[in-house]
C-alpha cells in the first residue's frame, strides 16, 4: 500500500490553509473539503510517485502537483510520497520554498 508522509512544514501549511479558507469563506465545511481534496490527491500521487512535475530548480528530486490554487511539493519514495510543503500558487514559489 502506498504511503503518504507529511513533514511538519506541510502539516503547518495545511493548518494555515484551513484557517485562511475557513475565515475567508466563513465556512469550516469549505475548508474541510479543500484539505480533504489535497489529501485525496496526495494519496493518488503516492500510488505513482513520479507522476508529478519535476522541479529540480528548487531541490533535487522535488516534484509537485496542483490542487485548485495550491501546489503540493513532495519527494517520491519507493512506496509513496513525502509531502514537503503546500503553497498557494500565487506566491513567489522559489522564494517561499526555500524558507
Amino acid at each position: 500500500m502506498a504511503r503518504t508522509i507529511y513533514l511538519p512544514q506541510a502539516v503547518e501549511d495545511l493548518y494555515s490553509i484551513w484557517e485562511h479558507v475557513a475565515r475567508d469563506s466563513q465556512s469550516e465545511r469549505v475548508a474541510d473539503r479543500l484539505i480533504d481534496a489535497i489529501d485525496d490527491t496526495c494519496r493518488s500521487y503516492a500510488t505513482q510517485p513520479l507522476m508529478g512535475q519535476a522541479r529540480p530548480e528548487l531541490a533535487p528530486e522535488v516534484r509537485c502537483f496542483a490542487v485548485g490554487k495550491y501546489v503540493v511539493f513532495y519527494l517520491p519514495l519507493a512506496d509513496g510520497i513525502e509531502v514537503i510543503q503546500v503553497i498557494h500558487g500565487a506566491r513567489d514559489i522559489p522564494v517561499h520554498f526555500r524558507r
